[in-house]
């Protein structure tokens, strides 16, 4: 006999039927983690949870969903045409958030980037915002400088305030405008790169 990915996905959700109605006797949330198989073989993990008990999944992406500005854990997000429910955060790969699609229960896994920002009320006013930022790209600059290594120097250009409300409207703080201005010109790059 051989293994098929069919039978394989078969036997998990018969294992976790299985599991949940034996998790009712001990009064715990058991289901199959980690599940992989080979024709000849299957290695599986048992994951119990107390009543009200986290699993790591959902301690690390609660310890991150903050700063990262994710939505809350086990809520709904909707991408393209797809509803999810978010299960929690791997802690290492590029596609760490796991999620399940509510109308099959399937599970995926994608990044942080993928999922919506949430949005909050600006801190500090417009003005501010934008000297803040302008003080740490200043910094960010001085230190590239400061290394006498570099070839090319660092130039400090501000930006204007009308790219800089974008993203103040969006609640992020002056750090989290220039990592994404960052990250925007990084994608760009990498976009430039494949189409040259």
């Amino acid at each position: 006999m051989v293994i098929t990915r069919k039978m394989a996905n078969a036997l998990r959700t018969d294992l976790d039927a299985a599991l949940a109605s034996l998790g009712k006797i001990y009064a715990l949330q058991l289901a199959v983690g980690g599940f992989t198989f080979w024709p000849d073989r299957i290695t599986l993990k048992v994951e119990g949870l107390t009543s009200g008990g986290k699993s790591k999944e959902q301690e690390l992406y609660e310890a991150n969903a903050g700063w990262m500005g994710l939505p809350p854990f086990g809520c709904d997000v909707t991408i393209g045409r797809e509803v999810f429910v978010i299960k929690g955060m791997k802690a290492r790969g590029k596609n760490n958030i796991l999620m399940e699609r509510k109308k099959d229960g399937k599970g995926f896994v994608c990044p942080a980037a993928s999922l919506p920002k949430v949005k909050t009320a600006p801190t500090m006013p417009l003005a501010e915002f934008v000297a803040a930022v302008q003080v740490l790209q200043k910094g960010e600059c001085d230190r590239l400088n400061a290394d006498k290594t570099r070839i090319f120097g660092a130039e400090f250009l501000p930006y204007p305030e009308s790219m800089l409300a974008i993203y103040h409207r969006e609640g992020g703080t002056p750090a989290q405008a220039l990592a994404d201005i960052a990250a925007e010109a990084e994608a760009e790059a990498r976009f430039e790169a494949r189409a040259s």
